[in-house]
């Protein structure tokens, strides 16, 4: 069982690689053979992991602690290589082959280059929340949830 690994609830789990991986409300990114062996373990957030995306051989986590993590596997080894901060708790996140995206709990989106992982632009007018986010190469497309 894949959850053996994690103390809370299992929000995503994605294929990476020769790997299974998930990640959880208890804010652990745990790393799994295809037989169900834990391999590593990656407990860089707090608050619980709430968006996560594998993309060009690369894992994005958003917490909702506010911080966006990138890992790599090297030699063996998964590490951080990349990390991002917000102000308010990460709620969603896409990522497309030149930037991350990811907004948060106050209507605010960031992107991020991937090639220097600097900040390219803010982007806010959302009042509430950012429920959900998708891009292609031309357009990003954000939903929120509205309060009346």
């Amino acid at each position: 069982m894949i959850n053996k690994a994690h103390d809370h609830w299992v929000l995503h789990c994605e294929k990476y690689k020769n790997f299974v991986v998930t990640a959880g409300i208890d804010s652990k990114i745990c790393v799994f053979d295809f037989k169900g062996n834990l391999i590593d373990q990656i407990k860089k957030q707090r608050l619980g992991i709430s968006s996560f995306v594998v993309k060009n051989d690369l894992i994005f986590s958003g917490a909702r602690d506010g911080s966006v993590i990138v890992l790599s596997y090297v030699r063996e080894c998964f590490k951080v290589i990349a990390e991002f901060d917000s102000l308010n708790s990460i709620t969603a996140m896409c990522v497309s082959d030149r930037h991350i995206m990811f907004g948060d709990s106050k209507g605010k989106i960031c992107v991020y280059c991937l090639k220097t992982y600097k900040k390219v632009c803010e982007l806010k007018g959302h009042p509430s929340k950012i429920n959900v986010m998708v891009n292609n190469t031309k357009y990003l497309i954000s939903g929120m949830m509205m309060v009346m």
